[in-house]
């Protein structure tokens, strides 16, 4: 799409849009000075005398040379300036200049040299008479203020000439920017008259900026556009640029003024930059009319924040050349982006592209001129603030363009979202009506679904009522076959039995029984743990109660060992599992234990022992206490924990089940240990320490296992209690644990002291 540039901006003639971004620039070219050099400056007249065509230089190439150096140095050494131009670019060195000057004005004794240009960072000036005495006076950035012959905003020295008497001056200039010389001899009268005439001319100037920051500040707290604000600080950094190049800092009565202005120059550059890239993304859209333009400005604005850093970093010799050549570069390119946008539609763009034109034309002239590329004259010196204030109230204008397009555009799209609505409520009406029609047939259909749904829950619900009252009548049966605890006090002096299922049946299951066979007076107790919980471990509870009873009751094994291999036996005929693997993992965990509740049962098993191992063991049986109880314990994965004045023994388990895998005729470990009375002794299954939950100060974020060693510390912590108080602090710590997790597997222990 083509765009003709003098219909995006209609209130600015034609000619005046070829001629204005034009103008400034063939003013800066055509500008030159055109005065022939001369040996020597007479002052015959109350006038300005711009010195440059009567200046020679000399320029320092190693190191820095005194006054008496240099004047012996022969005069065909100073050259005359090039084109009376005394522009040198960024250079460091240091340069002398020499100028010889007689006084033909007899009216007028005290005259004045002027520096018009504020970025020199040391000047000495020496005013040396025909008799060779000199006089040093110094001016410059890095000079504090009490060491200037004048307070002024440009360096300025007072000058004593007597009238026929001829002058030289020596001044050496010194910069880490670029080095130029405009300098001019006047009098005291014209020295008022100029720079009354440059204070109008900066109070215009500041005057227009200060309206054109306000005027955008109440812009943007009206319209809240970014781009106000961006170019507000815009505008600031402009305007501390030109108080640096005005000299302006260096007459703040603040400490150190000289040294800020020094380094706030080539800082604020960058932070205008930095601006001026902010200000072209908001105003151009960037981001929604050319993404690629918008990533290139980014990093444009990350490369000057840089530069900004290395400001107190690196020398600042280094820095000017790169921060002017990233100026450029960023001047070059925001024209590009707004060239390209505007060609795209966006009207905006061209009122940004008129607007900075003149001032981009400005800027490359102060560049070109700080490499030395061109003459160093009134207009390459203030063109920057002519450029600027035209192009704040340019730019101003495109804001308030801009503001115009985005209500138009606004009001467009209200137009549109309005008949887009009006058609959609039409839509949404004739969808309502269908609608309707099929809810009527989907509620009847809906219904009959119900109801179907309804029947079968009911259904379900009676079936689940069913399968709840037949399972809660199996955890009677299953109650009722466990054995009664009261037996456990006929025996001990204290006993607990901390049972608690998963679901409503168990897989957990304790048996004991007393019994006497063979004249031997035996207490067997069991704690099993079946494979799985709910119906499935309850099924195997009652076949490993069944077969305990056949195995003890009925067959009169009491020999732990022997025990579990005859109920290892019977588990695999039951399940066939000698047959099949189909049910190989089933069977279970079991420890069991066997008490010799007299002495004359230990009486027996000592008469049965052979000759030799009687007689060894005689001794031993008659110091036997007559309440010495001997223990018997066998066990398939679960272990046995007793306590003897506060010393914990584990008998440990065989590493193998009872059922499964575990090969028919296996020979468990039998283990004997002699009990005392006071001793306490504990059977349990895996559920305490498997269950997953949280300690009091929920040190975690994820629940863990409470794992057997806690659980055996907290049994060996606890085993000096009470046995009912035991229990009651197992349930506790147990639920306190838990809190809200889900119970993982039902929990059996069985605590019995002697």
């Amino acid at each position: 799409m083509q765009l003709n540039f003098y219909k995006v901006i209609p209130t600015i003639p034609r000619p005046l849009l070829h001629l204005l971004p034009l103008a400034l620039l063939m003013l800066i070219l055509f500008s030159l000075p055109a005065y022939p050099f001369q040996n020597k400056l007479l002052l015959t007249s109350d006038t300005i005398y711009p010195a440059p065509c009567y200046l020679t230089f000399f320029k320092e190439e190693k190191e820095i040379l005194t006054i008496a150096e240099v004047m012996k140095i022969p005069t065909e050494n100073f050259k005359p300036i090039p084109d009376c131009s005394p522009n040198f670019g960024i250079d460091e060195k240091g340069y002398w200049f020499r100028l010889e000057i007689r006084n033909e004005n007899p009216e007028i004794k005290e005259w004045w040299a002027e520096i018009d240009l504020n970025t020199l960072d040391k000047i000495n000036f020496f005013l040396v008479d025909s008799s060779g005495h000199s006089i040093e006076k110094f001016a410059g950035n890095l000079f504090p203020v009490t060491m200037k012959d004048t307070r002024h905003r440009n360096p300025l020295f007072r000058m004593k000439l007597e009238h026929g008497k001829e002058y030289t001056l020596f001044i050496r200039a010194a910069s880490t920017t670029f080095v130029g010389f405009p300098l001019m001899i006047l009098p005291l009268s014209r020295l008022h008259e100029k720079d009354l005439t440059y204070q109008m001319f900066f109070g215009i100037f500041y005057g227009i900026i200060f309206i054109m920051i306000i005027y955008n500040l109440i812009l943007y707290f009206y319209i809240k556009d970014r781009s106000f604000i961006y170019y507000v600080l815009y505008m600031v950094g402009m305007t501390v640029n030109f108080l640096c190049i005005n000299g302006y800092f260096t007459l703040l009565p603040i400490p150190f003024s000289e040294y800020f202005n020094y380094h706030v120059f080539n800082l604020d550059v960058c932070f205008i930059t930095f601006s001026a890239c902010l200000f072209t993304k908001a105003f151009l859209n960037t981001r929604l009319n050319s993404p690629i333009a918008h990533k290139i400005l980014n990093v444009l604005q990350f490369l000057c924040l840089f530069l900004m850093v290395c400001e107190f970093i690196f020398p600042k010799q280094y820095l000017v050349p790169i921060t002017n050549l990233v100026t450029l570069l960023t001047i070059f390119i925001a024209t590009g982006i707004s060239i390209h946008i505007w060609k795209k539609g966006y009207t905006p763009a061209g009122y940004y592209l008129l607007a900075f034109s003149t001032l981009f034309i400005a800027v490359i002239a102060i560049i070109l001129t700080n490499f030395g590329l061109m003459p160093l004259n009134w207009l390459t010196l203030n063109g920057m603030q002519i450029a600027s204030a035209l192009e704040s109230v340019l730019l101003s204008f495109a804001l308030g363009y801009r503001i115009n397009v985005l209500k138009k555009s606004k009001e467009d799209f209200q137009e549109k979202l309005i008949t887009q609505l009006q058609v959609n409520e039409k839509i949404k009406d004739e969808v309502n009506r269908n609608l309707e029609n099929m809810v009527q047939q989907r509620t009847s259909a809906l219904e009959a679904t119900n109801k179907i749904l309804s029947d079968q829950k009911r259904i379900i619900q009676q079936k689940n009522t069913d399968i709840t009252d037949s399972i809660n009548y199996a955890h009677h049966i299953q109650k009722a076959i466990l054995p009664e605890t009261d037996v456990l006090e006929k025996y001990f002096a204290e006993s607990f039995i901390y049972y608690q299922p998963k679901a409503i049946v168990s897989g957990d299951f304790y048996w004991f029984s007393q019994l006497n066979v063979n004249g031997q007076n035996r207490f067997i107790i069991s704690v099993g743990d079946c494979t799985g919980h709910g119906v499935p471990g309850a099924l195997m509870s009652m076949i490993g109660n069944t077969l305990l009873n056949e195995i003890i009751v009925t067959n009169k094994v009491v020999n732990p060992s022997q025990i579990l291999m005859e109920l290892n036996n019977s588990i695999k005929k039951i399940l066939k599992q000698e047959i099949t693997f189909t049910s190989a993992k089933d069977g279970m965990d079991i420890s069991v234990c066997s008490f010799s509740m007299d002495r004359a049962s230990l009486k027996t098993t000592f008469m049965s022992l052979s000759g030799e191992g009687r007689e060894r063991n005689k001794e031993q049986f008659l110091e036997m206490p007559d309440n010495l109880i001997r223990l018997e314990f066998a066990g398939a994965y679960h272990p046995l924990l007793h306590f003897r004045n506060g010393q914990a023994t584990i008998l440990l388990p065989d590493r193998t089940a009872i059922g499964g895998f575990t090969s028919e005729n296996y020979s468990f470990k039998n283990q004997e240990l002699d009990i005392n009375k006071g001793d306490t002794i504990y059977l349990f299954s895996d559920g305490y320490g498997d269950q997953f939950g949280f300690d009091k100060n929920h040190s975690t974020k994820k629940p863990k296992k409470f794992t057997k060693k806690r659980f055996r510390n907290l049994l060996t912590t606890i085993h000096s209690y009470p046995l009912k108080e035991q229990k009651e602090i197992l349930m506790q710590t147990f639920d306190e644990w838990k809190q809200e997790e889900e119970q993982l597997d039902d929990v059996l222990v069985i605590g019995l002291r002697v």
